[in-house]
């Protein structure tokens, strides 16, 4: 038992206390007032959550299909995305590959040159 945050023993000391103080009748007819205090909370907290609920559920259906189409929408876009990433990596790979072949042949050019130069 942990209602409240009070444990089995606390709870039992409370009782005893309370039997000192009011004796053991109007102990009886406290815990019985307490039981239904409680019982009435429990009632009320059902019907609070009911309301809530019966409050918010007609905004989560309206929404739920407005959060799914963004949530589509979003993964195209993410999809959309990748592939543009996808392409221009491909076209940078080609276009360094481009870039070391025009320097490995001017490399090669100053090569002969030099070779020309000093023969």
């Amino acid at each position: 038992m942990n209602f409240l945050n009070i444990g089995t023993g606390e709870f039992l000391f409370l009782i005893l206390l309370a039997i000192l103080l009011v004796g053991p009748g109007r102990t009886v007819q406290f815990l019985q007032q307490g039981r239904r205090l409680v019982t009435r909370v429990q009632e009320e907290w059902r019907s609070a959550q009911q309301v809530v609920e019966d409050e918010v559920k007609p905004v989560r259906d309206e929404l739920l299909p407005v959060t799914e189409a963004i949530r589509q929408g979003t993964r195209k876009g993410l999809d959309t995305f990748g592939q543009q990433v996808s392409a221009l990596e491909r076209e940078a790979t080609a276009e360094a590959g481009s870039l070391q072949q025009d320097a490995q042949q001017a490399v090669a050019e100053l090569e002969a040159l030099r070779e020309d130069k000093a023969g």
